[in-house]
């Protein structure tokens, strides 16, 4: 079996996740250096509508992005949305006032939300089963590498020319993808079989022959039972979403999902460079940030080799609570140090532990690169059967998406209302709250083909009254 072609496609279709990852965190650049920019100067509350407008418009495009995959294809659709974000790059740094500087990261969250729902996906519908945990992380470690560029450029650079640096990823994007094929899984879902073949053929070299047949036996078995769905008929994949073929991964993974979005790594993300000076820390923040986001990049590439040897599960649950404790840590760090019943002799104690609020986002961020959301991704993928794969990734991108807003628009009014130290406290217990979750739902898919997750739903859901 070849292995470097199904890495060649899966790092093909991680730079999308880079991509996303750049638009991200772009947010953080540009909230952090327009505080102080003579041309589009703005305060915390006008620029943390940046990344608002960016989640917004990316949640309405990803309710779309995945049915626009299962009806036109994984790479068409990447190749396609990567264009349009090429260009809003362009328009970013070329924008004369805040409005058009709206718009433009508006239209790189649309963007984004097309995309970004179908990048596990395709990953997960082009690897081996035997490979699918160590290459799955793939998307997240470019995640972070994509994050990383944002906050390394925006370090060095004004704002303009890092927008201007930015349209790289979406360039190499493109090219790579239009040397891959398209999903063996959507090509046999179409009914073009031997196109199917090629496909498996460039991923798998010789040995594809068995996995080809398992493919097509299941999809001839849905024919027969009228559960195809890849059709024309936008309201036909709507009415899947009523069965429990989506309903029970959804109450796992959807779940979490949402869970995540008020667990403090948004906030950590965004807000970084603010949130060490809001803690105590003396630090440089946006080099505190940066050296924060190299962390998480080496981690992500670390987590395939832990995600390969230990269960999803165990990973997930433990990452999910040293989240927890980091968010706590943040929280007690700020509420001594603000406390009016520090004595002096304390506060001196803490001028020389000004790197504990650093050391705490490294550990939430290692924890989280590690084990939480690239084990997202990975279920998100496999999760759901192949008819309604990237339609139910695009709905799960869309619910992340909107509780992603609430989140970044409710932290500055937790701060004002709250405070830092509960408002953390109230991420920290969220993390908890994940890793429980976590430890009741998920299941083991572990060393499991798509075919034999997909079949095992189909008997968890022979009683469903309301079949695809």
């Amino acid at each position: 079996m070849k292995v470097w072609t199904q890495v060649f496609g899966a790092v093909a279709a991680s730079l999308n996740a880079a991509s996303g990852g750049a638009a991200i965190c772009f947010s953080a650049v540009l909230i952090h250096q327009l505080r102080e920019d003579e041309e589009l100067q703005m305060d915390l509350h006008e620029a943390s509508w940046i990344p608002t407008i960016l989640m917004i418009s990316s949640m309405a495009a990803s309710f779309m992005g995945g049915w626009f995959s299962d009806r036109f294809g994984r790479r068409a659709c990447i190749i396609t949305w990567q264009m349009l974000a090429l260009l809003c790059c362009i328009a970013t740094c070329l924008a004369p006032n805040k409005w058009v500087l709206y718009m433009a990261r508006g239209a790189i969250g649309f963007a984004n939300g097309l995309y970004y729902p179908i990048i596990s996906v395709y990953v997960s519908e082009t690897v081996h089963k035997s490979l699918r945990n160590a290459i799955g992380c793939l998307p997240s470690m470019f995640l972070a590498m994509g994050m990383l560029s944002s906050y390394v450029t925006g370090y060095f650079f004004h704002w303009r020319t890092c927008a201007l640096i930015a349209t790289i990823i979406p360039s190499l994007c493109i090219v790579t993808m239009l040397l891959c094929p398209e999903s063996p899984y959507w090509l046999v879902e179409q009914g073009l079989d031997n196109k199917a073949k090629k496909s498996l053929s460039f991923f798998r070299g010789k040995d594809y022959e068995s996995e080809l047949q398992d493919i097509l036996y299941l999809h001839k078995r849905k024919l027969a039972n009228n559960r195809n769905v890849t059709t024309t008929s936008f309201w036909k994949s709507c009415a899947a979403l009523k069965t429990k073929s989506f309903l029970q991964p959804f109450s796992c993974v959807g779940i979490l999902y949402g869970i995540c979005q008020f667990g403090g790594i948004p906030i950590l993300i965004l807000f970084m460079p603010g949130i060490f000076e809001e803690a105590g820390s003396t630090l440089d923040s946006f080099l505190a940030s940066t050296m924060v986001m190299s962390i998480r990049v080496v981690t992500a590439g670390f987590a395939s080799f832990v995600v390969h040897h230990v269960q999803k599960k165990y990973v997930f649950v433990f990452c999910s609570w040293c989240v927890g404790l980091s968010m706590t840590t943040l929280s007690m760090f700020n509420f001594i140090k603000s406390s009016a019943l520090a004595s002096e002799e304390l506060l001196d104690t803490l001028e020389h532990l000004q790197w504990i609020p650093v050391a705490a986002a490294i550990t939430a961020m290692i924890s989280h690169s590690l084990g939480v959301v690239n084990v997202l991704h990975i279920m998100a993928a496999e999760s759901f059967p192949t008819e309604i794969r990237s339609f139910a990734s695009g709905i799960l991108q869309t619910f992340f998406s909107f509780l992603n807003v609430m989140a970044i628009k409710t932290y500055p009014l937790l701060l004002d209302y709250c405070g830092f130290n509960i408002t953390f406290g109230f991420y920290a217990s969220m993390c908890f709250l994940m890793g429980l979750w976590g430890l009741w739902k998920i299941e083991r898919n572990d060393g499991l083909s798509l075919t034999e997750i997909e079949r095992r739903l189909d008997k968890n859901s022979d009683d469903d009254p309301n079949p695809i």
